[in-house]
């Protein structure tokens, strides 16, 4: 809609973050240390830092993980499948599908030739609904094209 919306994202280990986002004039923060979250979102009237609710807590820590889902999978309380091979944009993939106990889950797409994560779908719960988000990662071939 022709909107610029500056994100700034800091994440260092272990598991601490802080993102600010910038629109219309207004920042909105969300910021993780170890396992406490908190949060100001102007758009929703708060001026005033927030205690994170549980389950955005959840999801601040998947996002502050910089070593990703698979890295030391079963530390993090993940089963993982090897699921049929697929395509992403005409390229051949394995897929890895991790779960949790809980019903999160990550169906991770993987270069067969480079082994390179292309792709990243995951599904987790939160306010009660199951959200689903995908994400498309950059790849060398990409970036150098």
């Amino acid at each position: 809609m022709g909107q610029s919306m500056p994100i700034k994202l800091t994440i260092m280990r272990p598991q601490s973050m802080r993102l600010e986002v910038v629109f219309q004039g207004l920042t909105l923060i969300q910021a993780l240390d170890d396992s406490i979250g908190w949060g100001i979102n102007p758009f929703m009237g708060d001026s005033d830092p927030q205690k994170m609710p549980e389950d955005q807590l959840k999801s601040l820590k998947v996002q502050a993980d910089l070593d990703g889902a698979m890295y030391n999978y079963k530390d993090k309380g993940y089963t993982a499948e090897l699921l049929p091979a697929e395509q992403v944009e005409g390229v051949d993939c394995f897929v890895v599908l991790l779960k949790k106990t809980d019903g999160d889950e990550f169906k991770i797409f993987i270069d067969k030739e480079s082994y390179m994560i292309l792709k990243q779908v995951s599904k987790s719960t939160m306010g009660g609904n199951v959200v689903e988000m995908e994400i498309f990662l950059p790849t060398t071939k990409k970036l150098m094209e």
